[in-house]
């Protein structure tokens, strides 16, 4: 991005140029080369040149960036300001057995999850554009050594645009799944990088399974190997009188790091929380029955369990339709707020207006000389989850009712 101006006496240059362009440029269509050019607009604040500025940020091109309608019924070329919106930290199980089909599918998990996120037409995080900062980790963090490595940021934070998720898409795109569930010890490391994220953020957990890689010691019914039957390190021979995570009845698989490793995830889960932030849980396709609890536990440590059974978030069938709603319900629930926070302080409030998908509103209302909030009919909209776009312009007079 670019800014424009430059030291106060540059942007008075151009405050200068905004009045010319209310007398002349609010009279002509700048979508009219034409008009425009007779009415001597064009480009009124893109022509001049580009000059380093922190007063705010603007797309970096030199065309009109949107339009606002005057009460006169003139149209006034604006430019975006930039926006810090709610950041969704992704934390994506990458683990052996989210390669393996989910049921009834002729995809793996870890393809389903992919696309729920990033499909050109069925990706949610595409779907809500810029109104999301983004950050992602996948865990376990590749290793060969070690199963159990906590988790690897991987991505952002970056506010969402077809180029942040293009770049994302080929990240995820990258992994392998193995290894571990070494949930506690990934959410650790995500407490620590959201210490830096400005709120409000929010953790996404999407696994298919129960946490593992602590310390143990379990019982048989505390062992994962048990509780899925094992069919490839044991062959089967887990069960009631065979503790499979119990190194002194063999050596095979990770012994007690095997464990249902529940009250260090829960702990690491609520510690995020009362931190401000809260964590969603993301049952995906093919999460087995036997785990629904551990999932349940997380998503109310976390603070942000679903209402009803189950209390964490989960497709309600093996398809990407089903998997892709379930991740809208959370998104949408993270940019369901009316306070906007911008990247810098605007320099004249004067010539501000807040676009509703493209259209100016006038329920909205200053908090400070760098946040917004929407107000009345405004509000009403974002929380019914019907706007798509949230955009603060200047170069206008603002819209009043």
């Amino acid at each position: 991005m670019r800014s424009i101006g430059g030291a106060s006496d540059r942007y008075m240059d151009r405050r200068a140029l905004f009045l010319a362009s209310w007398l002349l440029g609010c009279a002509a269509d700048p979508a009219d080369p034409l008009a425009a050019e007779e009415a001597g607009t064009v480009g009124a604040m893109d022509a001049l040149p580009s000059e380093p500025d922190a007063a705010f940020d603007v797309v970096q091109d030199t065309r009109v960036d949107c339009r606002v309608a005057q009460k006169d019924g003139m149209v006034c070329a604006c430019t975006e300001v930039g926006q810090r919106p709610p950041t969704l930290y992704l934390l994506l199980d990458r683990s052996g057995s989210m390669g393996e089909l989910a049921p009834s599918s002729t995809r793996s998990k870890w393809s389903l999850v992919r696309s729920a996120l990033l499909d050109s037409k069925a990706g949610v995080l595409r779907k809500f554009g810029g109104r999301l900062t983004i950050a992602a980790a996948w865990f376990p963090s590749p290793s060969a050594e070690d199963a159990c490595n906590a988790g690897k940021q991987l991505f952002g934070p970056v506010r969402g645009s077809p180029s942040a998720y293009d770049a994302l898409e080929a990240k995820l795109a990258s992994a392998i799944p193995r290894g571990s569930t070494p949930t506690a010890a990934s959410l650790d490391a995500v407490a620590i990088a959201l210490a830096a994220v400005p709120k409000p953020a929010y953790v996404l957990l999407a696994t298919d399974g129960a946490p593992n890689c602590g310390v143990g010691p379990c019982g048989a019914d505390g062992c994962t190997y048990n509780i899925e039957r094992d069919q490839v390190t044991f062959s089967g021979a887990c069960g009631a009188a065979f503790n499979c995570c119990d190194p002194s009845k063999t050596a095979r698989g990770l012994g007690w790091k095997a464990c249902v490793d529940l009250d260090a995830s829960t702990r690491a889960a609520a510690a995020i929380a009362a931190a401000g932030h809260k964590v969603f849980v993301l049952g995906v396709p093919g999460t087995i029955a036997e785990y629904s609890r551990a999932l349940d536990a997380l998503a109310v440590a976390g603070g942000a369990p679903r209402e009803g059974a189950p209390r964490f978030y989960a497709a309600n069938e093996p398809t990407l339709e089903s998997l892709s709603a379930a991740l809208a319900s959370i998104a949408g629930k993270v940019v369901d707020t009316c306070d906007i926070r911008l990247e810098a302080p605007v320099p004249d409030p004067g010539v501000t207006n807040v676009l509703l998908d493209g259209d100016a509103v006038t329920d909205w209302r200053w908090t400070s000389d760098s946040s917004i909030e929407l107000l009345g009919a405004a509000c009403d909209r974002i929380h019914a989850g019907t706007v798509a776009s949230v955009q603060v312009v200047v170069g206008c007079r603002t819209v009043t009712k």
